[in-house]
């Protein structure tokens, strides 16, 4: 995949296709014998459909950022993938062989989105903790080397001084260095 080119542009009109057989696929099959489950099926898979497409639009504007593929965007994949196979499922079981009352099916997709977006959001949450530590870790680890470095500058110059106390300073800082270490 060229990192340089953008496929938001392919990714939309897949999306637009994929959202026009839906519905036509839906109306010429006649989903469902009652309109209100038929229109939550539709609009459960359109808007599984949809998560899909918005995630995929993020995964590309964050790829170029980040140096190989970070494990919060493959479990957010994840996730997506499982909402949308339980949509499917659910629409299936629920809808089409059970025929459960269309408030119930409505709640039970709601409650299914509402899961979903949910750990979508945890998980997101989880990364921006992870980063924010991995930056300060980092942010530490540099500072320690940076003393280290300067305490073997300081140890170098005061033994190259022609004073008493040069020896005592040299052992104090080498005191500090094993301390840091």
């Amino acid at each position: 995949m060229n990192k340089q080119r953008s496929y938001t542009g392919l990714i939309t009109v897949i999306y637009v296709a994929v959202l026009a057989v839906t519905v036509f696929s839906f109306f010429m099959l006649g989903f469902s014998e009652s309109l209100v489950r038929f229109i939550v099926t539709l609009l459960a898979v359109c808007i599984a459909e949809t998560a899909v497409y918005g995630y995929c639009v993020f995964w590309l504007r964050s790829a170029p950022d980040v140096s190989r593929t970070s494990p919060l965007l493959l479990s957010g994949a994840w996730i997506i993938a499982l909402y949308v196979s339980v949509v499917i499922a659910l629409a299936v079981l629920l809808d089409w062989i059970l025929e459960l009352s269309p408030l119930w099916y409505a709640g039970v997709q709601l409650i299914m989105l509402v899961t979903a977006v949910a750990v979508l959001e945890a998980i997101r949450l989880y990364g921006r903790n992870a980063a924010s530590q991995e930056q300060r870790d980092a942010d530490a680890s540099r500072n320690l080397r940076s003393y280290r470095q300067e305490l073997r500058e300081i140890r170098a110059l005061a033994g190259s001084w022609k004073h008493p106390e040069s020896i005592r300073l040299t052992e104090l800082v080498g005191s500090l260095e094993d301390k840091f270490q």
